[in-house]
């Protein structure tokens, strides 16, 4: 996914661009030409109504198969079309995020519009062979749908893998080079890695589903019982309980906390251990959430039951904190500590990310109240007020989540159904996507790349005078290029791969 990131430059901007580029400025790029491809589209659409016309017809062992075999998809099918949307804003806005990847890696950032592709390529792939299986299941062909899960999962490998010119090939090798250095974190951690990492937290579930439909592909023919109950139903080996299935969906959390450390390392900053503290404090609540879930379900006694309420409940507040206080560098405790009496919120340089007091406002006005516990609305924040406001609300719901469990009991309870987890799941999609935009920003402020930003959408424009007063001056772009793109390329990659939260 982070490879998928939009970045179009035209070869014609020749000295000029470049010397704009080597000095911080973002180089406005001509957005890439967006036209949906409708036969796709149609087409995803007829197999989504086959399917859906299907799953009536269905055996249930069979709607169990199905989730089993497709439902690990779904989440980053949409995950990868969101990062497109993320990408078409950035491009909107002007914003250079892709410098926030290390310079060896840009060349591999393309366009949101290429992005579209792939993902519509991917969303033909999984409609068609969903459809089909369907189709397969509401005949009783069990023989044809036994295959249809292997193929899809070979298609989608090909189709990623494909050692062809089109679908921008380096941009995909680049990913399967950045996912190899995600699972094996043994060399320094650059932003792509990062990102990517940070991701793939959000498909923890998609992970351990993805483990167990391997685990049925693996274990033999999965089907057979539908026709002859001899063979019983599936291996207790991929159950949800399974260790392969509970490790998977934990991989994430280790990796990004194995990238903490990496860090910490390299830049002896201790709040990389605050955050691998973190990710730490997600383990025993995966865990303990997966066994509530089968102890509720089945309406088994759970023991550990406010052990699991106080450790989701801990992280939970846990990672609320570090998404607004470090990630989107919104100091709300640096902000409460440093005020001094009468809400002046001290000067410009007193605390990281508050803004002049000169442009803050009167005390007790309305604004300067809002800016005060919003420390990133900053005269070039890239979005207009009520988008962090927006953000921060709807970060916090997203994370509370998890309490649809508490609604319920056995096959009554919410949590039985597999839509409901679905839901949840590309609902925490949906909140990395947000967290994206004001994440990129962030890091786009700690390199000092925000010169400008955009007027129109909800973005809001940095004047110069404003920059003045942040103490962020640019230099003109032919004193950039003199100093050499060598000693500019060291810094970002510097900010690139270390300054990670």
């Amino acid at each position: 996914m982070t490879a998928l990131s939009a970045r179009s430059e035209s070869s014609t901007h020749g000295d000029a661009a470049e010397a704009m580029q080597l000095s911080g400025i973002g180089v406005p790029r001509r957005r890439a030409q967006q036209h949906m491809n409708i036969p796709a589209l149609a087409w995803c659409a007829a197999c989504a109504l086959c399917a859906g016309l299907c799953v009536p017809r269905m055996e249930d062992a069979a709607v169990d198969l199905a989730i089993v075999y497709f439902q690990p998809l779904l989440p980053p099918l949409l995950m990868l079309w969101l990062w497109a949307h993320n990408t078409g804003c950035f491009e909107d806005a002007k914003l250079p995020f892709e410098e926030c990847f290390a310079l060896k890696d840009r060349r591999y950032v393309i366009s949101s519009g290429d992005i579209q592709k792939l993902a519509t390529a991917f969303t033909v792939v999984f409609a068609t062979w969903a459809a089909l299986f369907g189709a397969a299941c509401a005949t009783r062909s069990y023989a044809l749908a036994e295959y249809v899960p292997l193929l899809l999962y070979i298609s989608t490998a090909v189709l990623l893998t494909l050692p062809v010119a089109v679908l921008a090939r380096p941009t995909r090798a680049f990913f399967l080079h950045t996912v190899q250095r995600v699972l094996l974190p043994v060399r320094a951690v650059s932003w792509a890695d990062f990102l990517l990492a940070d991701m793939l937290t959000s498909l923890a579930k998609s992970t351990g589903d993805l483990a167990r439909a391997a685990c049925f592909l693996g274990t033999g023919p999965s089907m057979q019982h539908l026709v002859s109950p001899a063979f019983g139903g599936p291996p207790e080996v991929c159950g949800p309980l399974a260790p392969l299935a509970m490790a998977s969906v934990c991989a994430p959390y280790v990796i990004r906390f194995v990238q903490c450390l990496l860090v910490f390392r390299a830049t002896r900053n201790a709040a990389q251990l605050f955050n691998a503290a973190k990710y730490v404090s997600a383990l025993p609540a995966l865990l303990l959430t997966i066994i509530e879930h089968e102890s509720h379900i089945h309406s088994r006694p759970f023991p550990k039951f406010w052990v699991w309420v106080c450790a989701t409940s801990f992280n939970t507040a846990f990672s609320f904190y570090w998404d607004t206080e470090q990630d989107w560098d919104m100091p709300w405790l640096a902000a409460a500590f440093t005020s001094t009496g009468g809400g002046s919120g001290g000067s410009a340089g007193s605390t990281p990310g508050i803004i002049p007091t000169s442009i803050k406002g009167h005390p007790g006005s309305s604004s300067h109240a809002l800016r005060r516990w919003l420390p990133l609305l900053r005269p070039n924040a890239v979005y207009a007020p009520p988008w962090y406001v927006w953000a921060c609300a709807s970060n916090l719901a997203l994370r509370l989540s998890w309490t649809y469990r508490l609604v319920g009991h056995g096959r009554h309870a919410i949590e039985a159904s597999a839509v409901a987890a679905l839901v949840v799941g590309m609902l925490e999609v949906f909140r990395r996507y947000q967290w994206a935009f004001i994440r990129v920003e962030t890091e786009l402020r700690k390199l000092k790349l925000l010169p400008h930003a955009h007027t129109s959408h909800g973005y809001t424009i940095a004047a110069a005078a404003d920059r003045e007063l942040m103490g962020v001056h640019q230099p003109p772009p032919a004193a950039a290029a003199a100093a050499g793109a060598g000693a500019q390329s060291v810094g970002v990659w510097a900010g690139s791969a270390v300054v990670l939260s």
